[in-house]
């Protein structure tokens, strides 16, 4: 019954549910075949979901009448994409503290698209060289060697 249960979380559109609406899914699915322990082993599956940390309860709401240990409303925990401790580290290490990447620690994807053009910009500002003053299309040709990509969707969101 848990699999169902977490079957029928997984479909749902929303993080937040009625417990009573979840309930009544459940009875449905399971139609004749719930057994005369149902309320009891549906309780006990909310309990350990919530013990592993899958839903969690919202204490505004208030305790399901059917079980006293349970409450109305509950959300959906979002699982939270895992850091990659390397890529952080080189944003800390090797990449020049003027360029802001913190928006990089929690979007690993990102960074592993935008690195190259990170560390150009990096190498560049680290360089020493004089800044002159040029047009954005003349920087993005120095550093990329394409003209336009400053100024293109994905350029601007470096920038």
């Amino acid at each position: 019954m848990k699999d169902l249960v977490l079957e029928v979380l997984k479909s749902r559109k929303t993080k937040r549910f009625l417990l009573s609406d979840l309930e009544c899914e459940i009875k449905n699915k399971l139609g004749e075949k719930r057994g005369p322990f149902f309320y009891n082993d549906f309780a006990q599956i909310i309990l350990s979901l919530e013990d592993e940390n899958i839903i969690k309860k919202i204490k505004s709401s208030k305790m399901y009448s059917s079980n006293s240990s349970l409450y109305n409303k509950y959300q959906i925990v979002q699982e939270v994409e895992k850091v990659d401790e390397k890529l952080i580290t080189l944003l800390l290490a090797k990449i020049n503290p003027r360029i802001n990447t913190t928006f990089y620690f929690k979007e690993n994807e990102k960074l592993k698209t935008d690195l190259p053009y990170i560390q150009q910009i990096s190498e560049f500002l680290s360089g020493g060289s004089i800044f002159n003053y040029i047009s954005l299309n003349e920087r993005s040709y120095e550093l990329f060697g394409d003209e336009k990509y400053l100024a293109s969707k994905e350029g601007r969101s470096l920038q």
